[in-house]
């Protein structure tokens, strides 16, 4: 408490604060802190407001949490619409479609990099050993660094995992969508069947399907509607599927014919896909072997006659 107590009186310009009003501020800071977080998930919790927000779709806890982030987001989002269009997109291909998604992206940016850098600037102040101001910035401003692109790459890796599920689904669909073509089913009532049928095992692609059915319900053009599903998924199989779903409703082929055609494409990507693996393989193998395996192979196998090597030199010079 002294080394903090020195530490603020030099940020301050030399202005001395007793020990008890500094512990006193300090409290009230971090009561402060832990009242508003303790209200925002009362509100965010209570029965009463979710019962409420079933009726007439108004969370009070969810408005209150949406209008502190987009408080937040009136100073902490960039101002450019190419940057926020883009953070946008990036969080709908991880699943965040909600209306402030985008700001609480962002807040949580905010809240990560001011919280992170003063949690790093109280323990730097109560160790013991002093720290020059250049190291305690440099200290504070790579843990703001870290809370800033944490988020980032929290999407990114939530994009990559909901793109594999996707892609696992995909095989399943397609010969899903061919049984139910052949059986006489239009393409919307298809694509239903479908998402209804792969609900259990592949969600991910169960629910852009159903979004797919809703736009096209709502009045939206099939066209616009399958390309809204690339765009939220971000994956050339799906461009592909697109395609062929648009040349064939334009030319009136046989959506049955065009689907089994995609499929054995879509089956020859794939064992291309696995046979490339496996040809990086062996190279991908050469340093765990190298590093790991080797070193113990050699103590295993050539230690004991090393050992008894040095015993029969020793006892020789004896």
């Amino acid at each position: 408490m002294d080394e903090l107590s020195t530490l603020f009186s030099s940020w301050v310009g030399g202005l001395e604060l007793p020990r008890a009003s500094l512990t006193f501020i300090i409290g009230a800071v971090a009561a402060s802190f832990a009242g508003a977080v303790f209200f925002i998930v009362a509100k965010v919790n209570d029965p009463r407001n979710k019962r409420l927000g079933a009726i007439i779709h108004e969370d009070q806890g969810e408005s209150a949490l949406s209008r502190f982030s987009t408080s937040v987001e009136s100073f902490a989002a960039p101002k450019k619409a190419e940057e926020r269009h883009g953070a946008a997109k990036k969080l709908i291909m991880a699943g965040y479609r909600s209306t402030n998604a985008v700001s609480t992206f962002y807040a949580i940016k905010m809240v990560l990099a001011l919280g992170l850098g003063a949690v790093v600037l109280i323990v730097m102040s109560l160790v013991p050993h002093p720290f020059s101001m250049a190291q305690v910035f440099m200290a504070v401003a790579a843990a703001a660094a870290v809370g800033l692109l944490t988020p980032s790459v929290f999407v990114e890796k939530r994009i990559a995992y909901r793109q594999r599920q996707i892609m696992r689904g995909i095989p399943d669909a397609l010969d899903l969508l061919v049984t139910c073509t052949e059986a006489g089913l239009g393409l919307n009532q298809a694509l239903q069947r479908v998402a209804d049928e792969i609900r259990v095992g592949h969600p991910e692609l169960s629910n852009e399907l159903d979004v797919v059915n809703a736009e096209i319900g709502a009045g939206v053009d099939r066209s616009q509607a399958l390309a809204g599903l690339h765009a939220r998924t971000g994956l050339n199989e799906i461009r592909g599927l697109v395609s062929m779903f648009n040349q064939t409703m334009r030319f009136g082929t046989s959506i049955a014919d065009a689907l089994r055609m995609y499929a054995e494409e879509f089956r020859d990507r794939r064992t291309q896909a696995a046979e490339e693996k496996a040809a990086k393989l062996g190279t991908k193998m050469i340093f765990p072997l190298v590093f790991c395996f080797f070193p113990a192979f050699f103590v295993v196998a050539i230690g004991p006659a090393g050992l008894k090597i040095s015993r029969a030199f020793s006892g020789m010079s004896g």
